[in-house]
């Protein structure tokens, strides 16, 4: 089963057994043509997303409006008229990979750019899963994704940003993050006691609700070392290693 890890379709659908977590998971279905259209047509956007990558590539975005559909990646955005064969030119996109269909995340923004949240939890043997690390991530003004290789800048958790938190969803999102957060690692955890480092982005939406947008099986820990972000957090992530 841990081959799996770096299987999104897999991942999610393992969480999906916790019924106390559902809630905080976005809508996922394998890709086929007949779920996108049928996830089109409910939802008007989805998300598509490779079952197998990280780092924001392959990622598209599948928006219907009217008689258009609007398709953007992490390079650019283009519509279609609703007559034309969209299909065709999604899989396209794709490269004979396997995909995801995902619930579109309206997270909210901060100066006009998206933001969501790296957390990392870890544990030492038979202790307690502990939050070790966490920080901001911002989109660029032209892009929908977060990730640092699709232009998305890293931003610390300090007061400012806690405080424009708290005016966007008018509750103490710090103790809610921290508190979904565990509950998903302690349901991975079960499933997986042999590991002890994980990784999500979680966003927050317009409603101040917070899903899951992605779990990382082999985080990137470098990312903690930006001198943005306060250097005792990453000699504590250091002392579970």
């Amino acid at each position: 089963m841990m081959n799996k890890l770096s299987n999104k379709l897999f991942m999610f659908s393992i969480l999906k057994e916790d019924k106390a977590i559902i809630k905080y998971l976005p809508i996922t279905e394998p890709y086929s043509r007949k779920n996108c259209l049928k996830f089109l047509k409910k939802h008007g956007v989805a998300i598509l997303k490779p079952e197998k990558g990280s780092s924001g590539r392959g990622i598209i975005k599948v928006s219907l409006k009217d008689k258009y559909y609007t398709i953007a990646t992490k390079s650019k955005t283009i519509t279609l008229d609703r007559n034309e064969d969209l299909l065709p030119y999604l899989e396209k996109q794709m490269n004979n990979k396997p995909y995801i269909i995902q619930q579109y995340i309206d997270r909210v923004k901060i100066n006009d750019r998206f933001f969501d949240i790296r957390v990392l939890l870890q544990k030492k043997n038979n202790s307690n899963w502990k939050l070790t690390g966490w920080f901001g991530q911002l989109s660029s003004k032209a892009s929908f994704l977060s990730n640092i290789s699709a232009g998305g800048s890293i931003v610390p958790f300090d007061e400012s940003l806690k405080n424009q938190l708290k005016e966007l969803t008018s509750k103490e999102i710090i103790i809610e993050l921290q508190r979904v957060a565990l509950s998903i690692v302690e349901h991975l955890g079960k499933q997986f006691p042999k590991k002890h480092l994980w990784g999500f982005d979680l966003g927050i939406n317009n409603k101040g609700q917070i899903l899951l947008i992605e779990v990382s099986t082999k985080p990137n820990l470098s990312k903690f070392k930006n001198k943005k972000l306060d250097a005792e957090m990453f000699k504590n992530i250091n002392s579970y290693l």
